[in-house]
């Protein structure tokens, strides 16, 4: 049997299934098993133990050893540097430099499987972008000198038979390598990533998969030395070469000669493509596809969803393919995966107990929702009511509108609202109501004073602010520079009348319109506008919903968009009621005084239960503190109006759609019904108080939790002790560090995932530099009294109490 001195690391996980046997001559490669594949080095189950290896190990063979798996398995990644020391174009200067870093530091370094060259051994327990840099090491720009990422061959024959050393690196060390792959990442090269909606993008899938050097031959290629090809339609040997690029992590290859390869991208240093460019391009050629479109659909329906394991893959498939993925996800997408981690928790909507309400809901889930949403019906169902209220009605001197925001992952169905409201005003007119245009609503792509001019020519309606209004934050679509209409009180006392210097032909009016605002947005375009809203008092003024993407019910029936005529006559009621009395011949009618008052009042029950609501609100202001005013006292100090907005919508839809308009008391019924919608939106708001706070202070909440969590150990962890060992910044132990409750600012931001992951989001949402957010972070806990600060030399600790 043959003798093999295997690396340290390596001699200590033989037990493991982690390898491989590579053929060595004629050609290097894995060997194929007897599925008639290569050995995959990301499938355990096509690797071995040492010993079982050793039983099949045969001629012009050697062993070899998966990386991937040896890191999944010991959670070390192994840095392996081939030297080619015995090719023409060696980098001879840079290969004895490594070689000798590798003897100064004592770490392992054996023969290559020629006998000529070096292969130099490290390991890191470092992750991401970090890992990505040290892998690529100086081999960029060095000749026959390459950084192992799959397999590494074992000799079992040793230059320098040391133990592998551990590269353990400096914060400012990681800020630079990090900055170094993100600037990669901007080079030549198509970018293949997961699409935010959850879809699993047949670009990502397919590199996973195909086989560069398969398709390389399919076209035609020729493999040259040192890892080059020649294209088909090259005339002399430099013509069509390409090699890898190193750019990005699913094997780009630039070409540095442009012959015969106009199928290729231009990039900016030659022509790039990757796998599924050259899949693509050999299905055109072999005429199994006709243009890239149609090779693409067919790969949808060819390629298998690859297992997607802490971000790495190890090989494995899913028995479906990318296509079949894809049109589960329409049925029960993967909600979790559609918002962040600090987002907030899912609206649960009571479902009304209105008849009325009831039967739009359910009109709305099975006529217009390809996919059945009920929060997003039960959501549309009482602002359709809203869009046809009037001016006449008040409770309390409050007007039956409460403005909302509506937040859900892209394709969940957030503009129902507008495409039932379509619905409705299309068969009002075709019903014969004349007047249904006054109630269409107002779109948000307007200047300031065109959205004044069209509200006034309304006698309510609804105002519905897309996400691209939203995340670019226009003046047409803010909010605040139309609250003076969007938030009008008919009675004229809740809100200031509203006013525009712009419209110079409206000095005033005194009363207004009724027209709720529903914001529609992802989480990801609201979280700007919501850090000071509870300052401000916006955040009481609205509802906020957030709808489960996942959370849909099957209906077999394709939407008609078609809508039963007894809701019709119902909606006819509301909106005849609204138009009763009004001058509608007066242009605007909505800058004219409302000729007649309505004033809802409650019953008995309804009058004792707002007294004591109003007892609990003074108690709670009479005792609170001044300075403090936050998200639960923007909420609480709105409670009660909101609840009177919505129990007045309630009873005007009840009492006019069951034949009894002029009556206007709110019951009990009412109120209930209406509490039940608003405290489901103040749960929903009240968990997402986070998400009001700056960044600095999210992250320093995020710092100081991580930090307590890792002092109340009974001893150091691992990850406390790979950041902290001493060396040039510190003398100290991690035990001594950690005695005292000291950690640099750096294990925040570069070794706890969880922390340094938010840092970057954060950074990045808010654009600010992460360095200048990583200071407020510090100065606002040691402000806040999480933590103290010492600063020495170039290092920042924080000690926690």
């Amino acid at each position: 049997m043959r003798e093999f001195v295997l690396p340290d690391v390596i001699e200590a996980n033989k037990d493991k299934r982690i390898f491989g046997i590579f053929n060595i001559h004629p050609t290097k490669e894995p060997i194929r098993l007897s599925h008639g594949r290569h050995q995959n080095a990301g499938n355990s189950a096509d690797l071995w133990t040492w010993d079982e290896m050793m039983v099949y190990l045969g001629e012009n063979q050697l062993p070899s050893v998966s990386l991937i798996r040896f890191a999944a398995e010991t959670g070390m990644n192994l840095i392996i540097k081939d030297l080619d020391a015995y090719k023409d174009q060696y980098d001879r200067d840079h290969g004895d430099r490594l070689i000798q870093v590798a003897e100064d530091l004592g770490t392992h370094v054996a023969y290559s499987s020629s006998g000529k060259g070096y292969h130099t051994y490290f390991f890191t327990r470092e992750t991401g972008d970090v890992l990505t840099a040290l892998k690529r090491g100086g081999a960029r720009k060095s000749k026959g000198i390459d950084n192992l990422g799959t397999y590494a061959i074992l000799s079992g024959k040793p230059y320098r038979n040391n133990p592998v050393q551990e590269i353990i690196l400096t914060d400012e060390d990681r800020e630079l390598m990090c900055q170094a792959v993100e600037q990669a990442r901007q080079s030549d090269g198509p970018k293949a990533l997961l699409e935010q909606n959850g879809r699993m993008s047949i670009v990502f899938a397919a590199n996973l998969q195909v086989d560069i050097a398969t398709e390389l031959v399919n076209l035609g290629f020729e493999e040259r030395q040192n890892g080059r090809w020649q294209s088909p339609d090259s005339g002399t040997s430099a013509g069509g070469m390409i090699l890898p690029s190193h750019n990005g992590p699913y094997d780009i290859f630039i070409t540095y000669n442009e012959t015969g390869l106009d199928w290729m991208k231009q990039g900016k240093s030659g022509r790039v493509a990757d796998g599924t460019d050259l899949r693509i391009q050999s299905m055109i050629v072999s005429g199994k596809a006709k243009n890239r479109k149609h090779a693409l659909s067919q790969l949808y329906r060819e390629i298998n969803v690859p297992v997607i394991d802490n971000g790495n893959f190890y090989g494995e498939l899913k028995d479906q393919t990318v296509d079949e993925y894809n049109s589960m996800l329409e049925i029960a997408p993967p909600a979790p995966q559609q918002l962040p981690s600090d987002s907030i928790p899912f609206s649960d909507l009571p479902m009304p107990t209105d008849p009325f309400l009831i039967e739009v809901v359910e009109w709305i889930m099975n006529s217009c929702m390809p996919y059945r949403q009920r929060d997003i019906a039960i959501h549309a169902a009482w602002n359709l009511a809203m869009v046809f209220v009037g001016r006449k009605d008040s409770f309390h001197e409050n007007p039956p509108v409460v403005p909302s925001i509506l937040l859900a992952p892209s394709t969940t169905g957030k503009d129902t609202i507008r495409k039932a409201l379509q619905v409705v005003i299309r068969a009002l007119t075709l019903d014969g109501f004349n007047h249904a245009v006054m109630f269409e609503p107002i779109g948000s792509a307007k200047g300031q004073v065109k959205l004044v001019e069209l509200g006034l020519r309304k006698l309510s309606g609804i105002q519905l602010i897309s996400e691209a209004g939203v995340a670019l934050d226009s003046k047409a679509g803010d909010p605040h520079s139309v609250r003076s209409v969007t938030l009008q009180n008919t009675a004229a006392n809740a809100y200031t009348s509203w006013y525009t210097e712009e419209l110079r032909e409206v000095k005033q009016v005194p009363i207004g319109v009724n027209i709720p605002v529903v914001s529609e947005s992802t989480v990801a375009a609201y979280k700007k506008h919501l850090p000071g809203s509870a300052d401000k008092g916006d955040a009481g003024r609205r509802l906020l919903f957030n709808i489960n993407h996942a959370k849909v019910e099957w209906y077999e029936n394709e939407p008609d968009w078609q809508i039963p005529e007894k809701l019709v006559s119902k909606f006819r009621l509301l909106a005849e009621e609204a138009v009763r009395s009004e001058n509608i011949n007066l242009d605007p009618v909505g800058a004219t005084p409302i000729p007649e008052f309505r004033r809802f009042k409650g019953d008995e029950e309804v009058v004792e239960f707002f007294r004591d609501l109003r007892r609990r609100e003074f108690e709670r202001r009479s005792t609170e503190d001044s300075e403090t005013f936050g998200l639960r006292e923007a909420l609480a100090g709105r409670y009660i109006q909101l609840l009177m907005r919505l129990a007045l919508l309630s009873a005007r839809t009840r009492l006019v759609t069951s034949g009894h308009p002029s009556e206007t008391t709110v019951s009990m019924q009412d109120v209930k019904q209406a509490k039940a919608l608003l405290d489901d939106s103040r749960k929903t708001e009240m968990a997402n108080q986070k998400l009001h706070e700056g960044p600095e202070q999210q992250l320093a909440d995020a710092w100081l939790s991580e930090g307590q969590r890792e002092f109340s150990r009974s001893e150091p962890s691992g990850q406390f002790i790979g950041k902290h060992r001493s060396g040039k910044r510190h003398a100290s132990t991690p035990e001594e560090l950690w005695a005292q409750h000291r950690l640099t600012s750096g294990y925040f931001t570069g070794q706890v995932e969880r922390t340094k992951k938010l840092g970057k989001d954060l950074a990045r949402e808010n654009k600010i530099h992460p360095t200048e957010l990583y200071k407020r972070t510090i100065e606002l806990g040691e402000a806040s009294g999480y933590w103290n600060v010492s600063v020495e030399g170039r290092s920042t600790w924080l000690i926690f109490a």
